[in-house]
């Protein structure tokens, strides 16, 4: 990066007109690329992940002093087809990244071990994984239409749950799911010992 930086300082030094800097270098802080540039650009740093790519990502950044308020929200304008586009302060934004940068890889996951589970009690692989998936998109809007803050898991978890479940249910399949971290270990394991699918 550093290399990179430097063979375009000189240019960018020389322009006389107006521009923004905008990087997805994970980890690299926006004073890191004004130190190598050699002056106080306006710059967005952004950590968008891979949703964007079907309009329903979850973009957060951050925006140098010298960046105008006129200048971010015509950057939030110009990607705002993308998804979600949050302001967050920098300090903050490598832990942001590890929930949305992240938690796709892991929500891809979540819905191979549904999907594997549903293939092992007689479903189609296909119709098991359009099932999770859309599954996944309903609870996720659910979530966010909650309208109020979920202090802890718990008052999440038997928020979501169905009702007639008994909290030593639900206990165990949180234990499951937590212990093993295993998607599909977990729903089969639970299905042979009660019969009862987790849904």
């Amino acid at each position: 990066m550093e290399d990179l930086l430097n063979s375009i300082s000189s240019i960018l030094a020389h322009r006389d007109d107006r521009f923004i800097l905008v990087t997805m270098a994970a980890g690299l802080k926006i004073s890191y690329f004004n130190e190598i540039l050699g002056g106080e650009y306006p710059i967005i740093r952004i950590m968008p992940n891979t949703p964007v790519s079907v309009g329903e990502g979850m973009i957060l950044y951050s925006a140098s002093n010298s960046a105008t308020e006129d200048e971010i929200n015509e950057f939030c304008n110009a990607l705002k087809m993308a998804g979600r586009l949050d302001k967050i302060p920098e300090e903050l934004i490598d832990a942001g990244s590890v929930v949305s940068g992240c938690g796709p890889a892991f929500a891809y996951m979540f819905a191979q071990g549904m999907a594997e589970g549903g293939v092992l009690c007689g479903l189609s692989y296909a119709d098991a994984l359009a099932f999770a998936a859309k599954t996944m998109v309903g609870a996720g809007q659910m979530i966010l239409g909650i309208g109020v803050i979920v202090k802890t898991r718990t008052v999440f978890k038997m928020s979501v749950f169905h009702p007639e479940l008994s909290c030593s249910f639900v206990e165990h399949c949180n234990e499951w799911f937590f212990v093993f971290g295993n998607f599909n270990f977990f729903r089969i394991k639970i299905f042979n010992k009660t019969n009862f699918m987790i849904w």
